[in-house]
């Protein structure tokens, strides 16, 4: 089977960069972790782990490897491998992403194929949290070093497929595992060929050299859906999606460090005609950093288009065009932003064109700066830029703390910088094991100041929209994304 992927992923090791590409890879597929979550029903299913024990205050867990699980190189799975993993992952110099996950937790090996994880206090995700460590192997590490080991590029898992080859600029090959501790992967092989052209991949469809097409442009799926030849060989698949687009803003730049101009940005983008000329319709508006259609939305109001309110704001900011040549200024000179997109993203850079036209009649300009994925991401992590358009793939519950917590700027996805007292607080909070209707008013809560202070300016919810060819079994969008463990053909 053949799958489509928009960009080449900078790694593929999740541990330290669990962007949808390198997870769609290698999550659960080449890697696997100790438990996961059934992404159909939310169950927590036994992987690694054959079985475990949680005890009465849901803080330790207790968990028993299964006996005669292999590498992918041959060598066994042991307790020291878990031990190894979470030893990177909670070691703040490794600066994994997802460190947060398990602050302050402690890891202990209670026997050859037992591990003892104890956490600092219940936590509400946990389960998730589980299911995000992909266990790595101890011997393949000699110096601990994650990032400069040739298995960065080059993974050595457990998992149904193993990790085949990588053609820079081209594609990354899986085959399948014979030596699979569980039932053999559906699929003999397994390839991820990078596309970012539109065109190119409409003609790639077309000559039938793809299988599976996840985030199809809206004009493919509607030539598949009315073009005979195309229809009689393909299906599209629509579903509600849990990403949602935004503009990250740094507010450790002195030109965003205002929220009045973080707000007049985000009241400059004219988001019913991009949905309607741009989107063609395939989108909501993202009400906030949750799934469209989340409790904790209800009553929350759609972002507004206002360009008089945004020049007042800006005026209010201090940014005036003093010479009178039609651009406003700050500190004598023409007041300038840069936004930063992935260059695969041909959606985001439709839309920032037009909201750079709306803002260039404010007086502002915005200049657009595509990047390759990896550039892109070592920029967002070392917060060097200004305003950067991203797209999260999130879960039906998010964790909100990497995100927006003061503690996760270095290190973690607080790529903004982010800083609020009180969300801070509410965000420790919404870790713990909370009744429903409280965890669903301190989101809300989350929600509405985020919204105020606006380090993210929504934009949309995207509808998924994918191209899969007639035939292929289980190609769908799940409540954790795109699953290509079970994926095959009838």
């Amino acid at each position: 089977m053949t799958v489509q992927l928009e960009a080449e992923p900078a790694t593929l090791l999740p541990l330290l960069r669990p962007d949808w590409l390198s997870w769609t890879i290698v999550g659960h597929l080449v890697e696997e972790s100790l438990v996961r979550v059934d992404p159909r029903t939310g169950n927590l299913l036994p992987e690694l782990a054959e079985r475990w024990e949680l005890d009465d205050a849901h803080v330790k867990w207790t968990f028993h490897l299964r006996h005669g699980v292999k590498w992918h190189d041959g060598a066994p799975l042991t307790a020291d491998d878990v031990i190894f993993t979470f030893e990177r992952l909670l070691d703040p110099s490794v600066g994994a992403a997802d460190r947060a996950l398990f602050g302050g937790a402690r890891v202990t090996k209670t026997g050859p194929l037992d591990v003892e994880v104890k956490l600092a206090a219940p936590l509400a995700s946990a389960d998730l949290d589980f299911d995000r460590v992909l266990i790595l192997p101890r011997h393949r590490f000699p110096r601990g070093d994650l990032s400069r080991s040739p298995d960065a590029n080059a993974p050595v898992g457990t998992g149904p497929m193993r990790f085949a080859s990588w053609t820079r600029g081209a594609q990354i090959v899986l085959e399948r595992n014979p030596d699979y501790w569980g039932p053999p992967a559906p699929l003999p092989t397994l390839t991820f060929r990078f596309m970012e052209s539109r065109p190119a991949i409409a003609a790639a469809v077309e000559r039938g050299e793809l299988d599976v097409v996840p985030r199809a442009p809206v004009e493919l799926a509607e030539r598949v859906e009315h073009e005979p030849a195309l229809a009689q060989r393909y299906a599209v698949v629509r579903a509600a999606s849990f990403d949602y687009t935004a503009w990250i803003h740094n507010l450790a730049s002195p030109k965003l460090s205002d929220p009045r101009v973080r707000r007049a940005v985000g009241l400059a983008i004219p988001r019913e005609a991009l949905q309607r000329e741009v989107e063609r319709c395939s989108v909501s508006f993202a009400l906030g950093p949750l799934p469209a259609g989340h409790p904790a939305l209800a009553g929350v109001e759609a972002p507004r288009y206002d360009p008089a309110e945004a020049a007042r704001l800006f005026e209010e900011a201090g940014l005036r065009d003093v010479d009178g040549d039609g651009k406003r200024d700050r500190n004598g000179a023409p007041f300038t932003l840069t936004l930063l997109y992935p260059a695969s993203s041909r959606q985001q850079e439709r839309a920032a064109t037009v909201v750079a036209d709306e803002l260039r009649r404010l007086g502002v300009t915005l200049e657009l700066v595509p990047l390759e994925w990896a550039q892109f991401l070592r920029r967002l992590e070392a917060h060097d830029f200004e305003l950067a358009a991203i797209q999260w793939s999130i879960d039906a519950e998010p964790d909100l703390f990497p995100l927006f917590d003061s503690t996760q700027v270095a290190g973690s996805l607080n790529y903004g910088g982010y800083a609020d007292p009180q969300v801070d607080g509410w965000l420790e909070a919404l870790r713990k094991e909370l009744p429903v209707a409280q965890r669903i008013e301190l989101l809300h809560d989350v929600v509405l100041r985020v919204r105020h202070d606006e380090p993210y300016t929504f934009l949309f919810s995207p509808v998924t929209l994918a191209v899969v060819r007639r035939g292929a079994h289980a190609v769908a969008p799940t409540a954790l994304g795109w699953e290509p463990r079970s994926w095959g053909w009838e």
